[in-house]
């Protein structure tokens, strides 16, 4: 199967096992054989990137993560080449959904969690800037050229949230 998936330009492809939460083994074995049986492709597993028992929450992550996994490898690794290119070899960050940072290595392999990031960055930012000019309730609204978000900022901490969606 994965040969013909390879014959059709598939680079990537996300396993989710029902109960691999639980018990990772023979998710993980999977990956493995795939790994080893067709090393250039991407491999998420769903043990990996969200292990929680929510199937359905599970999957879906890990199948995004899966699609944007080669785009977003080869734009790091390219960022990075360019990088040193010119002189610079500092370590790389990037913004991560909940407006933290992810070094490198964890944004090449768990993408999805950069899903949003810039909105997140903005809050982040925002909830700073609050704090040090003493407005410590703020409503947060970041508007770019396909999406709008608006947040909340109470007491200097934005609000949180682990649900989102995407739609068309």
């Amino acid at each position: 199967v994965a040969h013909f998936l390879l014959a059709e330009g598939v680079e990537a492809v996300a396993i989710c096992f029902i109960n691999s939460y639980a018990n990772a083994l023979h998710e993980l074995a999977a990956k493995q054989i795939l790994e080893a049986e067709y090393p250039q492709l991407l491999v998420s597993a769903s043990c990996e990137v969200l292990p929680e028992m929510k199937e359905y929450e599970r999957t879906s992550t890990t199948v995004v993560n899966a699609y944007i996994l080669p785009a977003m490898r080869r734009y790091l690794s390219h960022l990075r080449r360019d990088l040193a290119a010119i002189g610079i070899h500092a370590p790389i960050q990037v913004m991560a959904s909940n407006g933290s940072m992810m070094g490198i290595a964890a944004a090449s392999d768990r993408p999805v969690f950069a899903v949003s990031s810039g909105p997140a960055g903005g809050v982040t930012g925002a909830a700073r800037l609050g704090n040090v000019t003493g407005d410590h309730d703020l409503i947060v609204f970041d508007m770019g050229g396909t999406t709008a978000k608006a947040s909340i900022i109470e007491t200097g901490q934005p609000s949180l949230t682990n649900e989102y969606e995407f739609r068309d």
